[in-house]
């Protein structure tokens, strides 16, 4: 009975201890894995940074040449035998700061001193901590695992100073806190602090008032990197909610449609408009003048003399905008009832009296010439749908049909009788699967693929396999949180099958 109680005693003190380390063992395996957090050392004013895991990078394929990576340090990073993963890059003050996670400082230091041959290092004036070149183009110092250096001196002294810190901001806890941890990579900009960076006009300082952060999370896998980003909003700036969207976005025209290379499909676009409206004027800017003269402008060019109104009053259902170019786009407008058929049919009748179709030619002697063309209707049906050619002489621009919940606008007569069978179910619709990206209750979805890239975009040029960007995002009262992918193109994606 004594050995039985000493056995039962002792299993009760092995049991927990074991499971205690066990634990322990977990949430340090856990940790290890975890990107570093740069904020922790970065100061409170910091403008931008951002941290990447290089395994994850090198691991996901993506073809980002050997070229570019000697830029940042002068050789590629897999031939730096002490550097261990973590690479980043901060902006304090307008000066960048790079850091590189280190697994052997003697080899970090090794190498800078190696770097310049016949530099004399010496102990800046401002931190004995930090070490220069003579010449003073590259200063550097070890701050826990990362070798951190920059060209500035003041900025280096600034990377764990005491007092505030990054983390204390509340514009990044904000976003740090809404955004997933995928450990391939980090990004944090500060809006208000940035501004020298982004072109300075009235109608953005109006909009960085509003937006004063925006930070993403990041996973890179061979099959594509994903990212979950936040953009914040200063509700005491616009005294109360950005926006409320009182319903979801429904996706109810997407299984019409197929694939563009730019593709954008929204709910009640018309209360998001008007609640800029009010921020803006709230704000006492020039930016709701600016917003406001810019979409009447664009009306005007399509439909004559409009209100923006009238336009308002038909997007307050779903809509939906493919475009890959003028002679391949589709527009879908939900139509909620009568009163919005016959706003549809103004707004069309409008369009047909007002925009003049220009297109341009070479005459005999070589010159380029402009002919401008005013628009004409064309009516005509098949199987029981009513419809409406476009027409610029003989040349037909659009394709145009009322169907009892949508107006649809396309490039073609055979992409509008492609729709039309899909809605009415005789021919087999998009495959939403490839949406993979789309948010339960989110507000838009956005598709880019490289067919709408300029040549020589980074894009092509960085990442030429990961082309095709889908994101959806969904709307809160203090912010917009957004989804993102980005995958192979699709000729990647069929080669492959």
């Amino acid at each position: 009975m004594d050995r039985l109680k000493a056995w039962l005693g002792e299993g009760l003190i092995l049991v927990p201890t074991v499971l205690l380390l066990g634990l322990l063992l977990f949430a340090l395996s856990f940790r290890l894995e975890r990107l570093s957090n740069l904020a922790e050392i970065l100061p409170i004013e910091t403008d931008a940074f951002f941290v990447v895991n290089m395994e994850d990078f090198v691991a996901s394929g993506s073809p980002v040449d050997e070229a570019y990576l000697k830029e940042f340090i002068g050789v590629p990073l897999n031939e730096l035998t002490w550097f261990k993963r973590d690479l980043g890059v901060a902006w304090i003050d307008g000066n960048a700061v790079e850091f590189l996670e280190v697994k052997s400082k003697q080899g970090a230091e090794d190498f800078f001193t190696a770097l310049v041959e016949g530099e004399e290092l010496k102990n800046n004036a401002l931190n004995e901590d930090i070490r220069c070149f003579e010449i003073e183009s590259l200063c550097f110092k070890f701050e826990g695992d990362f070798l951190v250096f920059s060209g500035s001196p003041e900025a280096l002294v600034a990377v764990d100073a005491p007092g505030p810190g990054l983390e204390d901001n509340e514009h990044y806890q904000n976003v740090r806190g809404r955004v997933g941890h995928l450990e391939s990579g980090f990004v944090y900009v500060n809006l208000e602090t940035a501004q020298e960076f982004f072109p300075q006009s009235l109608f953005l300082k109006s909009i960085l008032q509003i937006f004063p952060a925006w930070g993403a999370s990041i996973r890179m896998e061979p099959q594509g990197w994903y990212a979950e980003s936040f953009t914040a909003v200063d509700k005491n700036v616009i005294s109360g909610a950005y926006f409320h969207p009182d319903v979801n976005y429904e996706q109810k025209f997407l299984p019409w449609t197929k694939a563009f290379a730019w593709e954008w499909g929204a709910q009640n676009l018309a209360a998001q408009v008007t609640r800029m409206q009010e921020i803006f004027a709230k704000l006492g800017s020039t930016g709701e003048m600016i917003f406001t003269s810019t979409l009447e402008s664009n009306l005007r060019d399509f439909f004559g003399d409009t209100d923006l109104s009238e336009a308002l009053a038909l997007l307050d259902g779903e809509s939906y905008f493919g475009w890959t170019s003028p002679e391949d786009f589709l527009f879908i407008l939900e139509l909620e009832n009568e009163e919005d058929l016959q706003k549809a049919e103004t707004l069309k009748n409008k369009f047909l009296q007002n925009y003049s179709f220009k297109q341009t030619y070479v005459d005999e002697k070589g010159e380029e010439k402009a002919e401008v063309t005013a628009l004409t209707e064309s009516p005509k049906e098949y199987e029981g749908h009513p419809y409406l050619l476009l027409k610029a002489g003989e040349k037909t621009i659009a394709a145009f049909t009322f169907t009892e919940d949508a107006a649809i606008v396309t490039a073609s007569e055979e992409t509008l009788l492609t729709v039309l069978y899909v809605k009415d179910g005789r021919q087999s619709g998009r495959d939403l699967e490839e949406i993979s990206v789309l948010l339960p209750g989110s507000n838009e979805i956005w598709i880019l693929d490289s067919a709408f890239l300029p040549e020589g975009d980074i894009l092509g040029v960085r990442l030429s396999t990961l082309t095709r960007l889908m994101s959806t995002r969904k709307i809160f009262d203090d912010g917009v949180f957004t989804r993102t992918s980005l995958l192979p193109s699709r000729s990647e994606t069929e080669a492959k099958q």
